[in-house]
């Protein structure tokens, strides 16, 4: 609510790195910065902050999946590609997870071999971190993200990104944040969850423009309105604690 206030010409550099950054965020943050080139980035802390990036575009439309933005190409001396269940390098075009290679992914954690097996492997000769983020190349050869591994659940046969629901439950909720989870119920079936960082949402409204946009298997069990997110360690929606409030 406050961006119409700010204006920054001077500002050169504007690097976006964390969460999932969405499309209709960065636009209005590009007219604050007019002067500077802004950067969608990616990368975890195991390889050495960021690997891949995407320069937002003033002249044309930018490049999003589910209103996110690209994650853009690799570094240099970086390698992503992505892999399917069995670790094996996925179609073009086919979502999978997101493993990265090369000059800047550590050599494992200290004391921890169990979860260096787990976290490490080798495809082609070369050795590999698994990012746990979903991903996908498009025609241009962008990464789109997806989400996180955990966010891809199956509800009547049907595989369910949450990162879809959130696309379409933000532009219902607008302006406010949103964060859907699925928790199991004693019978080992998801239900999804959406929280809204406004108290105060209309439950029954989103409900009516969500079925309009979504099929009856992705639509929420409940909408709860909380004030704002729980954050973790690292300033991010803290989706476990969400999830723990659920659970009775």
């Amino acid at each position: 609510p406050y961006f119409e206030d700010l204006d920054f010409p001077k500002m050169r550099y504007s690097l976006f790195c964390g969460e999932a950054l969405y499309g209709d965020v960065v636009k209005e943050w590009t007219a604050i910065v007019p002067n500077a080139k802004v950067y969608n980035v990616y990368g975890p802390t195991e390889a050495t902050i960021f690997c891949s990036q995407y320069e937002i575009p003033r002249d044309r439309e930018i490049v999003c999946a589910n209103g996110i933005v690209n994650i853009g190409i690799p570094l240099t001396n970086t390698d992503l590609i992505i892999v399917d269940e069995q670790l094996r390098p996925a179609k073009a075009g086919e979502r999978g997870e997101l493993c990265i290679g090369g000059l800047q992914v550590t050599q494992g954690y200290i004391h921890n071999e169990s979860l260096n097996q787990s976290a490490f492997f080798e495809c082609n000769g070369r050795r590999y971190y698994r990012s746990g983020d979903i991903c996908f190349t498009d025609e241009s050869g962008y990464l789109m993200y997806s989400g996180r591994l955990d966010s891809q659940i199956k509800i009547q046969g049907f595989r369910i990104e949450l990162s879809e629901i959130e696309f379409q439950a933000r532009a219902a909720v607008d302006p406010f944040g949103v964060a859907a989870v699925a928790v199991a119920d004693d019978k080992g079936m998801y239900e999804i969850h959406l929280f809204v960082n406004n108290p105060d949402v209309n439950v029954s409204e989103t409900i009516a423009i969500l079925k309009q946009k979504l099929p009856v298997y992705m639509i929420p069990k409940q909408i709860h309105g909380i004030e704002a997110f729980p954050l973790n360690v690292n300033g991010k929606i803290d989706r476990k604690l969400l999830k723990t409030s659920l659970i009775k």
